[in-house]
């Protein structure tokens, strides 16, 4: 069958017709193809908002704001219409947020999931909420100039207890006190300065003394040789020697002297009785004096005892 010339240019027009409109949708963000549910949300304001702005959840693009106008109530308020993929679940009490897109002030509509296990249907409504660019982007700075001011109070707070008069006496004190130890501190570096720098000072004659003991030390060092060398020796010749068995018999010696005081005072023997009887020392000791009397009469009358003749005997 041929086409007419006609039939043809219609088949094209409406081709071209098709594309048309398929493109400017594309560009506005509507995709023909796909199964979209329709959603609302109410506005104050919604800053720079514009239809075919994009729609995210959870950072993916799940569809695009379709129309913008104002509510028939007066109010001032703003309805804005959204076309979302229809398969993807949105919470009903979920939240749609405007905030900004990017740095040149791009909005987008961010869908914030709720808590519900119910879906949104098409045609419900949403919460509404508006972010806007410049508490997006200087929030950080606010919670650092929250924290900072707040260091701040902290920082007066302890001044203010600081400076009362109980402080301030505190305060004072403690200056007089470093006062005191910067000057004992310059005292005491000025006596160290005249000790290192002057010829007199005590820490040269230190260093003069250590000087001429370290000289004396090098100078003997073969007489300190000599005498390390001879102590060693002798300290070998006492380890060699028979040291250890004079100590033990020694030690045997004391043993047995110990024994035998041991029984003296028990009374063993015949020094033991002699230490330990007491009648018997008392005998002793009386026979002693006695043995005294008879050798001074001995020496004061020795005719009485003894008997001398050459003659005979005298009658």
């Amino acid at each position: 069958m041929k086409l007419s010339r006609e039939v043809k240019t219609g088949i094209v027009v409406t081709v071209a017709i098709a594309a048309t409109i398929w493109g400017f949708n594309y560009l506005k963000g509507t995709e023909l193809f796909t199964r979209n549910n329709t959603y609302y949300a109410l506005y104050d304001r919604i800053d720079g908002l514009a239809a075919s702005n994009s729609i995210i959840m959870n950072g993916i693009k799940i569809g695009s704001v379709k129309k913008i106008r104002f509510s028939t109530d007066r109010t001032g308020r703003i309805i804005v219409t959204m076309q979302a993929k229809r398969d993807v679940f949105i919470p009903e009490n979920s939240i749609a947020r405007i905030i900004s897109s990017d740095l040149f002030g791009g909005k987008s509509i961010e869908i914030i999931m709720g808590s519900s296990k119910e879906m949104l249907t098409n045609h419900d409504t949403l919460s509404s909420d508006l972010k806007s660019g410049i508490e997006q982007q200087l929030g950080p700075v606010k919670d650092k100039a929250e924290a900072l001011i707040e260091s701040l109070n902290l920082l007066t707070h302890s001044l203010n207890q600081l400076l009362d008069e109980k402080g301030r006496n505190n305060l004072s004190a403690s200056f007089t006190n470093l006062n005191n130890i910067t000057a004992n501190f310059e005292k005491t570096t000025a006596t160290l300065d005249q000790m290192i720098s002057s010829p007199e000072g005590k820490l040269n004659r230190i260093i003069s003394n250590t000087d001429a003991v370290t000289s004396t030390l090098k100078d003997n060092s073969q007489r300190i040789g000599k005498i390390i060398q001879q102590t060693e020796q002798i300290t070998d010749s006492l380890a060699h020697s028979e040291l250890a068995a004079s100590i033990n018999h020694l030690n045997q010696s004391l043993a047995e002297l110990n024994g035998i005081l041991k029984k003296v005072n028990q009374g063993e023997g015949s020094l033991g009785l002699l230490v330990n009887d007491k009648e018997l020392y008392n005998k002793l000791t009386a026979t002693t004096e006695n043995l005294d009397q008879l050798l001074i009469d001995l020496k004061a009358n020795p005719k009485r005892y003894v008997h001398f003749s050459l003659f005979g005997k005298r009658k």
